[in-house]
């Protein structure tokens, strides 16, 4: 209907305007409703309707507290993350790399030392030749990037289960919703969203499961009128709520409390976290991440083999050896913040280095990119005067 409301817009603007207000009256949550509710207000007052594009502007923003959050955050600070995180890496393991192989020549080189020396191989790795500041930084953004990638996943997964059977129905008081909510782990929130789905067939057992549960605001609107004062400061904006106590008439008509797509959302979120956390191999394996199925076991090997990595290098005594000025010289005019990666400044210019790239890869020009790369040549040029004066 969304659709056929925007091809009309030109030619039936009557028509255009009766299908957006039924989307509003009865699905006013629809994927991607924000968007289009938005685009058709601006249409609909360039055409005169001034008061019906006003009810739109305040129908989103009363419907603004049921929606899920807005995460689309995460896929640029996941790269910026992930790209920081990678630079760094690489640009340690090649800052150190001289005094890495002329120390493991004796006992078989880079990669003969691992058979011959193990445990000896394993003090020589790169990053224990990195101070403790770097050592700290590598292993910071790794955990940042990781968090990254995991939360777009298990949000992307919620999202979906969002429009997927039983939650697309329309109702929770079906024998599939029913089931689905005792499928999920054993949470206080879960527990109270099963109290909600029997409430028409067991109204005893709900309001025990009700009680039992999270004190959420639908759950306290359903109990009783101390519970609905409760359920009032948790949530004045709930239509229902607000019904109830007498404050206004709800503008989606009659309404009885019930979970928000917002509380929805929040509670499968939290399912698959729980799941995830049991069973972190199948877990990752299972959120919808942009890599390839079959990449995804391998992936998260990867990831737990950095991690040891990481604890390991933490640990390890720091290990002497610098490289020649010129090569050193070289490696930090490549990487932005090179000259304090143990502080915050060297942070920030890494940082901006890789939300420039990312933005510069989104066609929004690359002036970010050349302000990190343009500080970044300053302070190596006024270091060097400094310590020739």
């Amino acid at each position: 209907m969304a659709e056929a409301a925007r091809a009309l817009l030109g030619e039936d603007p009557a028509r255009a305007k009766a299908l957006t207000l039924a989307l509003l009256r009865y699905t006013p949550l629809f994927p991607g409703s924000e968007a289009f509710f938005q685009e058709m207000a601006e249409a609909l007052e360039a055409q005169g309707e001034v008061a019906t594009a006003l009810r739109l502007r305040e129908a989103l923003a009363l419907s603004a507290p049921w929606r899920p959050p807005d995460l689309g955050f995460l896929a640029p600070a996941f790269f910026v993350l992930g790209t920081a995180y990678l630079a760094l890496f690489l640009y340690l393991f090649l800052f150190y790399l001289p005094a890495q192989l002329k120390d493991l020549r004796p006992i078989g080189g880079y990669l003969g030392g691992f058979f011959r020396h193990p445990l000896l191989r394993l003090r020589h790795l790169h990053l224990a030749y990195a101070g403790l500041g770097e050592r700290l930084l590598a292993l910071l953004l790794f955990l940042a990037t990781l968090a990254a990638l995991l939360l777009y996943g298990l949000d992307a997964k919620a999202r979906a289960a969002l429009w997927a059977p039983p939650l697309d129905q329309g109702t929770l008081f079906t024998p599939a919703a029913q089931a689905w909510a005792r499928s999920l782990p054993p949470t206080p929130g879960a527990k109270a969203l099963q109290g909600y789905t029997l409430l028409r067939d067991n109204p005893t057992q709900a309001r025990a499961l009700l009680r039992e549960g999270a004190p959420l605001p639908f759950a306290l609107a359903l109990l009783g009128e101390k519970e609905l004062v409760l359920a009032y400061e948790k949530a004045p904006w709930s239509g229902p709520v607000r019904s109830l106590l007498g404050l206004g008439a709800d503008p989606w008509g009659p309404r009885e409390p019930a979970p928000t797509l917002r509380t929805l959302y929040t509670l499968l979120l939290e399912a698959e976290a729980r799941r995830l956390a049991e069973d972190p191999w199948r877990g990752f394996s299972q959120l919808p991440l942009p890599l390839p199925e079959g990449y995804r076991a391998w992936a998260f090997a990867a990831l737990l083999l950095l991690a040891l990595y990481h604890l390991l290098t933490l640990f390890l005594p720091r290990r002497q050896g610098q490289p020649s000025p010129a090569y050193a010289l070289f490696l930090r005019l490549l990487l932005p913040g090179s000259l304090g990666l143990g502080g915050g400044l060297g942070v920030v210019l890494l940082l901006l280095a890789a939300y420039g790239l990312w933005a510069l890869l989104q066609d929004q020009g690359y002036l970010y990119l050349a302000a990190a790369y343009g500080l970044h040549l300053l302070l190596v040029l006024s270091s060097r005067a400094w310590r020739r004066a």
